[in-house]
């Protein structure tokens, strides 16, 4: 889907949704060049995400109180 701004100019997804509003969030972290390796499940609920930096190779783990969002 193309977004087209107030100025009737096309923006990316980046540029549309990640705006400096929403990446001062506290609960927002964008990870680029990370690929994501495992969905950590407790039970049947996910909990967290493991993925890599594809530029170092260094491997993280996050676990969430809340949602996990891959895109």
């Amino acid at each position: 889907m193309t977004y087209i701004t107030p100025k009737k100019e096309r923006a990316s997804a980046e540029s549309a949704y990640l705006t400096p509003e929403v990446l001062q969030r506290p609960n927002l972290t964008v990870a680029i060049q990370a690929l994501a390796t495992r969905v950590i499940f407790v039970d049947k609920k996910a909990v967290g995400v493991e993925f890599v930096n594809t530029s170092t190779k260094k491997l993280y783990r996050v676990n969430v109180s809340g949602e996990v969002v891959l895109s």
